[in-house]
């Protein structure tokens, strides 16, 4: 990403934009891309934020338990293994610039591979499809758990 003056257009509910340097957006935002974020609002369950993590400053979907932990999925699941995890009592140390501002929503990595109706989900590695099957059953999908400040 590049932090380069990018012009937001009239109109937008856009703060700020990132130029989009890798396919960390991909397919939703291409490489070469413009990212508009909105700073100063709450983030939801499935909203993707541009947050700072040990691995720099990288753009993530959201998500949090019932218990307070905080899941940071990678946006495209061709990078799946950088997904994190954030333990409750580091959830309030997390920064996050901005949230995404996208037409549509982007389903959460759990949306795409269980269906709660017919309990159908892909070959996964048990551990892993737990966490999917526990994450969907217990997040409330309209409950802010980040509110973000200004930078």
């Amino acid at each position: 990403m590049l932090w380069d003056s990018i012009p937001v257009p009239k109109g937008t509910d856009a703060d700020f934009a990132v130029a989009v340097t890798d396919d960390s957006l991909a397919p939703w935002i291409k490489k070469g891309g413009t990212a508009y974020l909105r700073r100063r609002t709450e983030l939801y369950d499935g909203d993707i934020g541009l947050f700072e993590t040990d691995g720099g400053i990288v753009f993530r979907q959201f998500c949090a338990d019932s218990r307070g932990t905080v899941y940071l999925f990678a946006v495209n699941r061709a990078h799946a293994e950088d997904d994190r995890m954030i333990p409750p009592d580091k959830a309030a140390e997390l920064v996050c610039y901005g949230r995404l501002e996208l037409k549509k929503p982007i389903p959460l990595p759990m949306d795409l591979v269980y269906d709660r109706k017919t309990a159908a989900a892909p070959k996964l590695e048990p551990l892993r499809l737990l966490l999917i099957v526990l994450l969907h059953a217990h997040i409330p999908k309209k409950n802010p758990k980040i509110i973000m400040t200004a930078i």
